[in-house]
């Protein structure tokens, strides 16, 4: 009775109380038809939000210097190549953490949607920079990346992170130790990342490293699921909202990245371009 008693005054236990509520809730009747959406985090969206805006300001840099208006080194500066490293270990980290949370309860695994809506603007992408820059075509981008691992990753939603670490150590070794194979050159093996020789290309995401970036963050996403319903940090986590104005735009950019990641190059292109043909 005591242990009873003591259970139901602390924090942890009221979370798992209300946790089955819920749980009991959505298997009744008068529910079943109603499944929750994808569960979004304040915390997240915004550092998703504060990415963007660091990948909206590197691609402006690489584009002033494509238009010859600067002269910046973004593929030889070591702090360019730096921060693009840090940009996109940023993005496929927190795209890993806000698996486990979007996956829609009741169901418990990747829906097909959630795998085409990145597949097929990766195939868009792929088309069109072949159309417009066949020598530097983009074969395996990001998106094509978060395609693979969203499908690679259906299998490791149900397994304890302390494995998911240790898998993500393969490809991080694997580029630790320079490891590079010239029967992985062909373009249908570069995806994989162990080439020894690079094909031209604009944007290029191989599983090697970014695989084990993409499951860190997966099973960290494992323990923040968790940590959301039995401990009291994670509920505080969950429930935590910005209030400063600054932060609205921001949460925005985080909900919108996928759509702001499409047409933010377009539009920087297109005001650039204008600029050096009508007023340089």
């Amino acid at each position: 009775m005591v242990s009873e008693c003591g259970f139901r005054n602390s924090p942890h236990g009221l979370a798992r109380i209300g946790f089955l509520v819920q749980t009991s809730l959505e298997q009744s009747p008068s529910h079943r038809q109603k499944r929750p959406g994808p569960l979004r985090v304040a915390a997240l969206d915004l550092a998703r939000g504060l990415a963007v805006c660091a990948m909206i300001l590197y691609h402006l840099a690489w584009d002033l210097e494509s238009f010859g208006l600067a002269t910046l080194g973004i593929l030889t500066d070591p702090a360019w190549l730096a921060a693009r490293t840090v940009i996109l270990s940023a993005f496929l980290l927190i795209a890993g953490i806000s698996l486990p949370l979007a996956a829609r309860r009741g169901k418990g695994g990747i829906q097909t949607a959630q795998v085409m809506k990145v597949a097929l603007p990766a195939i868009a992408i792929s088309l069109v920079s072949y159309l417009f820059i066949p020598q530097q075509w983009i074969f395996f981008g990001v998106l094509h990346f978060l395609t693979l691992a969203l499908v690679l990753s259906q299998f490791l939603l149900t397994v304890r992170p302390r494995i998911i670490f240790c898998l993500a150590t393969i490809p991080l070794a694997l580029e630790g130790f320079d490891v590079g194979f010239e029967r992985m050159d062909a373009l249908w093996l570069q995806w994989i990342g162990l080439s020894k020789t690079l094909l031209p290309t604009v944007d290029y995401v191989p599983l090697v490293p970014w695989l084990g970036v993409f499951w860190v963050g997966l099973g960290l996403g494992q323990i923040l699921r968790w940590a959301m319903v039995y401990h009291p940090l994670g509920i505080a986590f969950a429930s935590w909202k910005p209030q400063t104005r600054l932060s609205h735009p921001l949460l925005w950019m985080g909900r919108k990245a996928l759509w702001i990641y499409l047409g933010h190059q377009p539009v920087l292109i297109g005001i650039l371009f204008g600029y050096y043909y009508l007023w340089k």
